[in-house]
C-alpha cells in the first residue's frame, strides 16, 4: 500500500513530505505519530469520518504521552 504523509512545524519553518510502499499502515502511522508528536493533524473528510483511522490516531497519541 502506498503511504504518504507531510509534516509542517510553523515555529521553525520545517516542512517534509514522506512517501513509500508499506505493508502495515497501522504500525507506520503509530510510529510516525510517536516520532513526530504532532499537536494537531489535518485530515481529509474520508479519514476524518473513518472510525478505524481515528482509533489509530488515538492509539498513537496515547503512545506519545507514555514516552514523554
Amino acid at each position: 500500500m502506498l503511504f504518504r504523509s507531510s509534516v509542517a512545524d510553523l515555529s521553525t519553518g520545517f516542512f517534509a513530505v514522506n512517501e513509500g510502499e508499506i505493508d502495515n499502515v497501522e504500525k507506520v502511522l503509530i510510529e510516525e505519530l510517536i516520532r513526530l508528536q504532532p499537536s494537531e493533524c489535518i485530515l481529509p473528510d474520508s479519514l476524518y469520518n473513518d472510525a478505524e483511522f481515528l482509533k489509530l490516531l488515538q492509539i498513537g497519541r496515547a503512545s506519545c504521552r507514555e514516552r514523554v
